[in-house]
């Protein structure tokens, strides 16, 4: 079986269910792509949270749309763009998604209403190309991740030539946290005119949450489900098995982990908010954790098991342990088609960082564990106008250090399209050794 796995920085499509139209959105994404299958569904968006209808039951949120599925979606997202009047549709429909996904984005970025307006129509100009090549234009077989990057690039120049370098990073930076926007706009909506969030007070809510959102996505070991090789003969159909274990015990485990979070969180926003606002906050956070424990059960009661959420997490599989060594690391870069490669002698988790081509900067922290496997996760970073900025997404690596034999293994690779200034196609490769 041939299979790519990459992080691409382009937007999602939410194909909850076969009714459901694409909603515009600019988070990185996981690509699966074999054959016949180049989708991608988000199970949950930045905030980590499961999909769930407004009843609170699962929606046929996946990680993988695949087959006769995924050829039928596509199909049907065609016609709407070949047809004159249903793309006019469409477009309107991902112009109002786009509005309300950037709702507050002038006030953040610096926009007077009239250039808010014109990014407005460059967002779903932009949304609509996109749309057009992944479904009306040909794609090659194999994805091309410098054409991704070329495209990634494309945009950011025109949203340059609109907005400027300071008010084009500023505008990423909102990009960030839109998950945790639309959280609090929903807490929002709840109170009555008199108590509604100031300004402020939703900027102070919003970095709160991000914090509890990144330390949260931080926890969660998603990759371990592709980390160790599957074997030849795995199907796609195993693949996604396995990968559905993982989310419903990454799941179990975020909900156990937020009866402890939100708390703290209503903690620290005691300081700026009213009583009235924190008693709707405290009342939010406890719907939204009963809503996600009847979506767990849910997925339990589908595997056939006790729908119960047990009270301590399910007994997993002997976890490899970091080894305590001197470590030997060789990273190679090739970024936009132009290679680095550099070696450093550091601890086992002690981070290095070393300028790639193009103007990215790469950060590498090895962790190597006692199974002869190390994983090398990659942070990117760029010179902007304000100084150095981390990039949005990243990369992990895994090499096999020694074979189960003995022998000596090769190392291994990956690769990702990362957005800043420009679109960076980075393919990777690592190798190590204990010294």
């Amino acid at each position: 079986m041939n299979l790519l796995l990459c992080s691409v920085a382009i937007p999602t499509i939410a194909a909850e269910s076969p009714q459901t139209p694409p909603t515009a959105t600019h988070a990185p994404l996981t690509i699966v792509q074999h054959s016949d299958v180049f989708r991608a569904v988000d199970p949950g968006a930045s905030t980590g949270e499961p999909a769930l209808d407004e009843q609170g039951a699962k929606t046929q949120s996946r990680f993988f749309v695949i087959g006769d599925e995924a050829n039928e979606f596509s199909r049907r997202l065609k016609e709407r763009l070949s047809d004159p009047e249903q793309r006019a549709e469409f477009r309107a429909e991902q112009r109002a998604a786009l509005v309300t996904q950037n709702a507050g984005v002038g006030r953040l970025v610096g926009l007077d209403p009239v250039m808010e307006q014109k990014l407005i129509e460059l967002l779903t100009d932009q949304q609509m190309e996109q749309f057009e090549q992944m479904h009306v234009r040909p794609r090659p077989t194999v994805s091309d991740l410098q054409q991704y990057a070329d495209e990634a690039t494309q945009r950011m120049n025109a949203l340059r030539e609109l907005l400027g370098d300071e008010k084009l990073e500023r505008f990423q930076d909102f990009e960030l946290s839109q998950g945790e926007r639309r959280w609090v706009n929903r807490l929002s909506a709840r109170l009555a005119p008199a108590h509604k969030l100031r300004p402020d007070q939703e900027d102070r809510l919003i970095a709160l949450k991000h914090e509890q959102s990144r330390m949260s996505f931080a926890a969660i070991e998603s990759w371990r489900a592709f980390r160790r090789p599957l074997g030849p003969q795995t199907s796609l159909e195993d693949m996604q098995r396995e990968t559905q274990r993982q989310s419903r015990i990454a799941n179990e485990n975020s909900w156990r982990k937020r009866q402890v979070e939100n708390p703290l969180l209503e903690q620290k926003a005691a300081a700026f908010l009213t009583p009235v606002q924190l008693a709707e906050l405290s009342k939010y956070q406890a719907e939204e954790q009963d809503t996600t424990r009847r979506f767990i059960e849910a997925v339990r009661a589908d595997a056939g098991m006790d729908p119960n959420i047990p009270a301590q997490p399910e007994a997993a599989e002997e976890r490899p342990k970091l080894i305590d060594a001197q470590l030997q690391i060789e990273v190679s870069l090739t970024v936009n088609r132009e290679p680095t490669t550099v070696t450093r002698s550091v601890r086992n988790g002690e981070s290095f960082t070393f300028e790639a081509a193009q103007g990215l900067i790469a950060e590498a922290t090895p962790t190597m564990y006692d199974d002869d496997w190390v994983d090398v996760h990659l942070a990117y970073y760029e010179e902007g106008a304000n100084g150095r900025r981390r990039l949005s997404g990243g990369s992990i690596s895994a090499a096999q250090v020694r074979q189960p034999d003995g022998s000596l293994a090769t190392g291994g690779s990956g690769g990702t399209v990362i957005t800043g200034r420009k679109g960076y196609a980075v393919e990777t490769k690592v190798n190590a050794k204990v010294l």
